[in-house]
């Protein structure tokens, strides 16, 4: 039997090989491989110059010294158009081209064109030609050409095609601070035409949003005299520097109306250019206007530019049309923005009962002083790394500590509050800043007189997982959503709750928070005779803070808001 085997098996080695000398042989013979075309696009490498292309309205072609540089081919509503090397996906509405130092001619000049199709003459709405310029790049003054509507039948008379406007490329001269001006580049809108007469309630009218501009922040405060009353023939302001930080600026008009932030796909409500969300001809509004809320970071360079937009807008009970052009603010970068790798910001709240105003310190610099009871700090900006943070009474006395590593591109708040023991404790919690108009809420119980504490909406409802059963000085997730479509009034009710009951009972003792805490000034919407929202966006928190019982008035127990953007 071994001897039958050993047999089978030198039959087997010998078809082994000789298979194995056929297949060498055969890899032997070139075969010529499949050719296949790479047509992926190649962007190249394109140096900038110091002068750029903003883009304000619809052109979407560009021609340099007579070389087209885009595609008119239209694929799909996700492609939109083909690609060219200097332009890989499309040229749109808000972007920004640094006009490439090698397409500049030999006399340092480039010779512009744009349109709307590839002939680069026709006219979008009516007869005017779009814009055709020469520029010459200064690397000593970087200049930006913003590009504008025109030929459009909804902007009174013939607004300038583009203007040139100088920018400025210096960083700001404070550390952890950004810099910004405002333009206004407004035009007179139609405020009637036939379009949009199914959209507005008889005898109603768009509103008029022009005139000298001046920013504000979120509660329609002024940011600064330099930025006030701009009018269009002053075109812009100088720059101001202030702190990095999160900011809903707004742009109003001398009666107070304001002006909506552009880029954004909420409807609009023509008669008072806050975000609609009704059925036409009723247009219900929400009374607020889109006011973009965002990060400005440390070393940048921004310009807030208003001049015409393209709104959507509700053109009949069901359908949403784009059209309705009306004035808007651009948050334009002067100066492409850099990761943030060296600053956060940190504010103090005094959440701790029976000890009046405290202060904060950093590392022993102060934050911030006479902080009373139920308030918090202005922000402060800080480099990254280790920080003692200390909260301090008014004699002094350090009541409670903690040593924390403060990360870049972080916004913190240090909560000073009692534990059941009467120490004072400091929990640091990092803010989530999410979303550009948010309705974002956290909450926390920080009353050393109730183990769990829960908030509801009316009659129980719950609000949240995140706003259940909260222990003292424990934070809650945030819980990040949005008010509209409609933007309903509300209350946020307190219940004491245990592991076993939620809600629990209702804390009648304690005041209910109404949504109108969440509206920082009335007045912003009053004085130009509008009526107050329910509601604004913003990142919030929510706390339960001070004592159970009667014997302490003046720290009883009762819900604070803090907003933690300006």
């Amino acid at each position: 039997m071994n001897k039958l085997l050993s047999g089978y098996q030198q039959i087997t080695y010998i078809l082994f090989f000789s298979l194995a000398i056929i297949i060498g042989f055969a890899g032997c013979k070139k075969i010529a491989p499949d050719v296949v075309k790479d047509n992926r696009l190649v962007k190249g490498s394109h140096p900038a110059s110091s002068s750029r292309i903003v883009n304000f309205w619809l052109y979407s072609q560009v021609n340099a010294n007579g070389v087209q540089l885009t595609d008119s081919s239209y694929l799909s509503s996700d492609v939109k158009y083909t690609g060219k090397e200097y332009f890989p996906n499309k040229f749109g509405v808000e972007n920004i081209w640094p006009i490439p130092l090698d397409l500049l001619k030999a006399d340092g000049t480039i010779d512009l064109k744009f349109g709307f199709t590839k002939d680069l003459t026709s006219p979008y709405v009516g007869t005017v030609v779009p814009p055709a310029f020469s520029v010459k790049p200064d690397a000593a003054k970087p200049m930006d050409y913003y590009l504008f509507a025109a030929g459009t039948r909804f902007i009174s008379g013939q607004p300038p095609l583009y203007a040139a406007v100088e920018r400025s490329i210096v960083p700001p001269s404070k550390p952890g601070y950004f810099k910004v001006r405002i333009a206004n580049f407004c035009e007179s809108i139609q405020t009637s035409p036939a379009p949009l007469a199914s959209a507005l309630k008889a005898g109603a009218v768009q509103e008029d949003l022009t005139g000298p501009i001046t920013l504000t922040y979120a509660d329609g405060t002024p940011v600064s005299p330099a930025t006030t009353n701009i009018t269009t023939t002053q075109r812009t302001s100088d720059y101001i520097e202030l702190p990095y930080g999160t900011y809903q600026f707004r742009m109003l008009t001398p009666n107070g109306r304001q002006i909506p932030g552009a880029g954004t796909s909420l409807v609009i409500h023509p008669p008072t250019s806050a975000v609609d969300v009704g059925k036409a001809p009723a247009n219900t509004t929400t009374n607020l206007v889109y006011a973009p809320i965002r990060t400005y970071q440390p070393g940048g360079v921004y310009s807030l530019v208003v001049t015409p937009y393209n709104f959507n807008y509700l053109s009949d009970a069901t359908s949403v049309s784009a059209g309705l052009y009306q004035n808007a603010y651009h948050v334009i970068t002067d100066v492409n923005e850099e990761p943030n790798n060296s600053y956060c910001r940190l504010q103090g709240v005094n959440a701790l009962s029976g000890n009046g105003a405290v202060s904060f310190r950093l590392n022993g610099k102060e934050l911030a002083s006479q902080i009373a009871f139920g308030l918090a700090s202005p922000y402060g900006v800080y480099t990254t790394g280790d920080y003692k943070i200390e909260a301090l009474n008014a004699s002094g006395q350090v009541l409670a500590a903690v040593t924390q590593p403060l990360r870049a591109a972080q916004n913190y708040t240090a909560w000073l509050y009692g534990d059941t023991k009467g120490n004072a404790q400091i929990l640091l919690v990092l803010n989530d800043f999410t979303g550009d108009f948010p309705f974002s809420k956290r909450f926390y119980n920080f009353s050393p007189d109730e183990p769990y504490f829960t908030f509801t909406l009316a009659n129980g409802q719950i609000y949240n997982g995140s706003a259940n059963n909260l222990t003292l000085g424990t934070a809650g997730s945030a819980i990040s959503g949005s008010y509209l479509p409609d933007n309903p009034a509300y209350q946020i009710f307190p219940y004491r709750s245990t592991p076993n009951a939620v809600p629990g009972t209702w804390a009648m003792d304690i005041a209910v928070l109404n949504s109108s805490s969440f509206v920082a000034n009335s007045a912003l919407y009053t004085t130009p005779g509008r009526l107050v929202p329910n509601s604004e966006p913003g990142f919030y928190s929510v706390a339960l803070i001070g004592r159970l019982g009667n014997a302490v008035p003046a720290d009883k127990e009762r819900i604070i808001v803090v907003k933690h953007n300006q």
